[in-house]
């Protein structure tokens, strides 16, 4: 996508975050990219919707848990957004469900969608 094209976010509550995306399209596919640290390929949920034209990504970062020194610390900065996070995509077309692959590694979330013939 050339970055001119708009994508309506739909409203969740305020202690789910927007996932951030990059969106690369070519003439057979979509390719969603998120930054997804913490989360397993079970904390992320995939879904179609609409006419096979709407992909929705949702799921949780989770903080990792402190080993048994730093347990006895506490937090002195907090930077990382962790929790629940979704976002919406409208397609430039319907896709092809039974062809679509995701895939979560070290952190990075990998979707590849191919357009419906």
């Amino acid at each position: 996508m050339d970055g001119t094209h708009s994508h309506k976010v739909e409203s969740k509550p305020a202690t789910v975050v927007q996932l951030d995306v990059d969106v690369w399209q070519t003439n057979d596919s979509i390719f969603i990219y998120a930054l997804v640290p913490g989360s397993a390929s079970e904390d992320v949920n995939i879904s179609i919707e609409g006419d096979a034209d709407i992909v929705r990504i949702e799921g949780k970062r989770l903080r990792p848990k402190p080993g048994a020194k730093a347990s006895r610390g506490h937090l002195t900065t907090e930077e990382c957004v962790w929790g629940e996070f979704y976002r919406r995509i409208i397609l430039p077309a319907p896709v092809d469900i039974n062809s679509a692959d995701a895939s979560v590694e070290n952190g990075l979330l990998i979707l590849q969608l191919p357009f419906a013939k």
